[in-house]
């Protein structure tokens, strides 16, 4: 079995599949603006396929910089993005086989969900938040 996370709901999903990226590495130089940041986020909300995209809001630390006058809030987010694939059953009721949900979250090193991310996770409405699939 992969890794696994019982929600606060009762619910068991599984972890299948799991990438992960420097949050700034397409940026060639520069600072990131709050704008920029959000912009990014944005973006990461919208689905890529079938599945639909819960984003964990990251925190951004505002910068104290010389260059705030020109360019806006300088801003950075933690280092690692995180884009993940969740299953679980199917809603109670649903012919489908499976549920799944794709969640985006950053966190400051490359590895497992970290532990404030995984209390996240386990506060998850899955009923909520995920979709039912057939085979």
């Amino acid at each position: 079995m992969g890794y696994t996370i019982r929600l606060k709901s009762g619910h068991q999903i599984e972890l299948s599949s799991y990438h992960q990226h420097l949050t700034d590495q397409e940026r060639l130089s520069g600072l990131l603006t709050h704008e920029d940041n959000l912009q990014t986020l944005q973006s990461l909300r919208q689905p890529t396929d079938d599945l639909p995209v819960l984003l964990l809001e990251p925190e951004q630390a505002i910068l104290d910089s010389e260059f705030a006058e020109i360019f806006g809030e300088i801003a950075t987010m933690p280092e690692v993005l995180c884009v993940s694939r969740w299953v679980g059953e199917a809603h109670s009721g649903s012919e489908a086989d499976y549920s799944a949900l794709k969640v985006i979250w950053f966190q400051s090193a490359f590895g497992l969900p970290d532990p404030q991310i995984t209390a996240q996770l386990e506060e998850l409405d899955w009923l909520r938040y995920s979709r039912c699939f057939v085979w």
